[in-house]
């Protein structure tokens, strides 16, 4: 039998944090810049039934969301690297995952639920696979097993 190396928890740690910050911008600039009118249009439609958190609970919750986006995308490539080898291609293929049920499945949820309309969903699931795949990339560089 052979060893199986052990996953570096610190510099999947490292990784995450470099991965989520790249996230968090991303995704800022896209929901301040791009998404911004139809967020807007959107929440002026609903009116009084919008009960969201005050903007620092916001922005709290956000980072938050990035920094466990960008922590778990590194930690599922420091797994996926020991079948597909490391690398930029299993990098992307982490990031797709945490896209896929971070970011495309919610989108369905929301869209099933009425939530929010379809175009503004698929803005914010397209400019999130962006973030994501970007961040976990950068995060995944900075990975190693020693």
């Amino acid at each position: 039998m052979t060893e199986v190396a052990k996953i570096n928890v610190s510099r999947v740690m490292l990784g995450g944090v470099v991965g989520g910050v790249v996230i968090n911008i991303i995704t800022g600039i896209a929901n301040a810049c791009v998404l911004n009118a139809d967020f807007q249009n959107w929440a002026a439609g609903m009116g009084n039934h919008l009960h969201h958190p005050s903007q620092p609970i916001q922005m709290c919750f956000w980072v938050l969301m990035c920094l466990i986006d960008g922590i778990v995308g590194v930690w599922i490539y420091a797994g996926l690297r020991r079948c597909y080898d490391a690398g930029p291609k299993t990098a992307l293929l982490a990031g797709f995952l945490v896209w896929i049920v971070g970011r495309l499945c919610v989108a369905f949820d929301m869209f099933a639920l009425g939530v929010f309309p379809w175009q503004f969903l698929m803005g914010q699931s397209l400019l999130g696979l962006i973030a994501i795949l970007s961040g976990v990339l950068l995060g995944a560089w900075t990975y190693k097993e020693t």
